[in-house]
């Protein structure tokens, strides 16, 4: 019990008061709520310590709660659900006010999460700050989810502090991803919005006062008085007086507007209701007040269960005589007969047996002396005669238990090994399980707790008790995540690669458990990208230079590295304590050679050599090859050297995806060595011009080729072909002259010039 109210009726109160929750009060309940929401959405199994993963999926204003003193509470968990392993079957029941629901569960039809709860405290967050809820209907809240621009722009029309429409876009944001990912995200921005408004002192005792006239007194009085006007009188400044609250404490009244002043008083009246408390408000919030004035209560499913179940009660009651009658009678018979369990545990306490066993699992067989006993686990034997009897308790599937049984004539009975309790024993089934690693010699934890012998052990286990597995060795990441149940005879694995389960059946059932420790290993390769094949499988297992690695487990492991275009390498890696957590491997590819004339028209290959084959500095080809060929080459860049009688020497770069290289082989220059003589005296004759012409191409004009010197030789190389030679000199005549040079050769050539006079 809660001696309180909760923050819907105070909402529709107001509302017809056309007042509003002041907006620090406000952004203080939703704090408060967001701190009860983390502390659900938080809880985790008091067993296995994994998360619950609560969802309350009824957020609104009537399940907060606001007690006399103030104190924020979160209510009515009915509805709440709590979500499964992924391979039970959803509940696709839609849940809680549809007012209130996240976009995803109408809209999408997503299982709701805590995310969803988040969006329905933005809605009641909205809604105690302007007065009124954000969506009516279903389709208003079908339409946001489709339009979250829409959305956006009426949040903005509330002109509020821009700190509080960020929170609020926030959590009423459509996609997941960018809602608020947890109740204390939410709590911590409202917090720093009430530290920014410097409202963070004693805001419970603010909320206490607000509240107490909207809360019902724990005990009625009634008496009678004198009128009271409802007119306040007001002070010189025009302000209006200070009035006495419940409390005690004198407050100046800001924010309570009157709607009218009281009708003269005739008869008196009770008490009126006493003013709401003082409260600091900014004029920053719109609300249409009015047109939700006499808005009903927005109903959940169970709500509405409730009101069915009332209108019911007559005709339930009417039936009830005749169920009661008829389960007394069937209680009677099921008693002597003992159909049921509550039948037979009402008959053992009416007729106690001598004895009776139950076991884990149940359906057991039981032999006394080796005579059967009718029935399965749980089952009563009556009598049982003085002395020492042999018990045996047997199921398909599970090693049959033996104990002593010894029955005094005086006193309870005694069974070897047990603690009965009121003649009632029970007797858990064991299993083993055999437990190895890969490498051997892992210290075993069981349930956190050290096993005394290393891999591989085994023990012997309860069926039905929890059993969680941890391995450890030197060398290598712990190995976790691995439990059984040994009554449903199936495992949960966080990952698969690295836990191996065996189920033996040879007589009983028995468990076979072997860990796979594993190291990250990170590979780089040339090229980058590469995929990591595991052959026996021929899975992809991961990429080459990925940041976070591949894990491997211990022993050897034959992979293969794949990238198109490139040559299928093979590697055979062994996982051991000692082995290097980086591999570096150069896929190869294979690359064809050739060369051509680069004046040629048909473009057939000239059989050039390549003479050398370099990466940077270090020589890879051994022996010259004669283009065409074709050469294996790993994914390095490359400098080739082309070599031909006739042709200069080529060079060609080429990066690490090259798979053709072709070189333009250019003829080789001819070597010219000119002599210019005088004709009369056959002297040197210095000074004089030499310009050449390809007589094949006039087009391209005259090229000067040399100048004579002081002995008249001049000196130069020209490609192979046929050249219009043009020599001269001032005061002699020019003379010109038809060479062909060829490639390669050296050539001598003599120019004799004549006076002009």
């Amino acid at each position: 019990y809660i001696d309180g109210t909760d923050l819907e009726k105070i909402i529709r109160r107001l509302r017809r008061q056309r007042r509003l929750i002041p907006p620090h009060l406000a952004v203080h309940i939703v704090a408060e709520t967001c701190m009860a929401l983390d502390y659900a959405h938080q809880r985790r199994d008091a067993f296995t310590n994994k998360p619950l993963n609560l969802v309350h999926q009824d957020i609104s204003p009537s399940n907060i709660m606001i007690s006399r003193f103030g104190a924020v509470k979160l209510i009515d968990f009915g509805i709440a659900s709590v979500k499964r392993h992924h391979k039970e079957k959803r509940d696709n029941k839609l849940r809680g006010k549809i007012p209130y629901m996240a976009p995803e569960q109408l809209l999408m039809g997503n299982h709701p999460d805590h995310r969803s709860d988040l969006f329905s405290l933005g809605l009641v967050l909205y809604e105690a700050l302007t007065g009124h809820r954000l969506f009516h209907s279903q389709e208003e809240l079908i339409a946001a989810g489709k339009n979250a621009k829409w959305l956006r722009k009426v949040l903005r029309g509330t002109k509020m502090p821009a700190q509080l429409g960020r929170i609020l876009n926030r959590a009423l944001e459509i996609d997941l991803s960018r809602r608020y990912q947890s109740a204390n995200h939410m709590y911590i921005d409202l917090l720093q919005y009430l530290i920014s408004c410097n409202e963070t002192g004693e805001l419970m005792e603010q909320l206490a006062e607000f509240v107490g006239p909207h809360i019902p007194p724990t005990t009625p009085t009634h008496s009678i008085t004198a009128p009271v006007s409802t007119t306040p009188q007001t002070t010189a400044d025009g302000s209006v007086p200070y009035l006495s609250t419940p409390s005690g404490t004198n407050h100046r009244v800001e924010s309570a507007p009157l709607l009218q002043d009281a009708p003269d008083p005739v008869e008196p009246q009770p008490i009126p209701e006493p003013p709401d408390p003082p409260v600091r408000t900014q004029n920053f919030f719109t609300s249409e007040l009015d047109e939700f004035d006499d808005e009903d209560d927005v109903k959940t499913v169970i709500d509405v269960l409730r009101i069915s179940a009332r209108n019911h009660k007559r005709r339930l009651l009417q039936g009830s005589v005749a169920v009661l009658t008829a389960l007394l009678a069937f209680g009677i018979l099921d008693t002597l007969q003992g159909w049921t369990p509550a039948g037979r545990w009402l008959s053992d306490r009416l007729f106690p047996p001598a004895i009776k066993i139950t076991t884990v699992p149940p359906g057991a067989k039981l032999k006394l002396d080796g005579d059967p006993v009718p029935g399965e686990t749980p089952v009563a034997i009556a009598k049982i005669a003085p002395g020492v009897h042999k018990l045996e308790v047997s199921l398909a599937g599970y090693k049959p238990i033996v104990k002593s049984l010894f029955v005094p004539r005086k006193g309870g009975i005694r069974i070897q090994g047990t603690n009965g309790n009121a003649r009632t024993y029970i007797f858990r089934f064991s299993t083993d399980i055999a437990v190895t690693s890969q490498p051997p010699q892992a210290t075993v934890y069981i349930n956190g707790v050290r096993f005394n012998h290393p891999t591989p052990c085994s023990f012997s286990w309860e069926v039905g008790a929890p059993l969680a597995l941890e391995l450890e060795h030197a060398g290598f990441e712990k190995l976790s995540g691995f439990s059984l149940d040994t009554a449903e005879g199936f495992d949960q694995v966080d990952d698969r690669r690295f836990w191996q389960l065996t189920v033996l059946k040879d007589g009983y059932t028995h468990y076979a458990v072997k860990g796979l420790f594993r190291k990250k290993v990170y590979f780089e390769t040339t090229p980058s990208s590469v995929a990591i094949v595991d052959v026996k499988t021929d899975q992809t297992i991961g990429y080459s230079d990925a940041t976070d690695g591949i894990y491997l487990t211990a022993g050897k492991h034959e992979l293969e590295l794949r990238k198109d275009n490139f040559i299928p390498r093979r590697l055979t890696v062994t996982i051991d304590k000692k082995s290097p957590e980086r591999i570096k491997a150069v896929l190869s590819r294979r690359v064809r050679f050739g060369a051509i004339d680069e004046l040629a028209v048909n473009q057939n290959d000239v059989h050039a050599q390549v003479v050398s084959l370099k990466i940077g500095n270090r020589e890879y080809l051994r022996n010259a090859r004669t283009t065409p060929f074709e050469l294996q080459l790993p994914a390095y860049s490359f400098t080739a050297v082309f070599a031909k009688d006739g042709y200069q020497n080529t060079e060609v770069k080429f990066g690490p995806r090259a798979r053709s290289v072709q070189a333009e082989m250019e003829r080789a220059k001819s070597i010219l060595d000119i002599n210019v003589l005088d004709g009369i005296t056959g002297l040197p004759v210095a000074g004089a011009e030499i310009y050449i012409n390809l007589v094949d191409s006039p087009q391209t004009g005259d090229t000067f080729f040399d100048q004579t010197g002081a002995n008249g030789q001049g000196f130069g190389e020209v490609p192979p072909g046929r050249y219009l030679f043009k020599v001269s000199k001032t005061g002699y005549n020019k003379i010109e002259r038809v060479v062909i040079t060829q490639a390669g050769e050296t050539s001598s050539l003599t120019f004799k010039l004549y006076p002009s006079n």
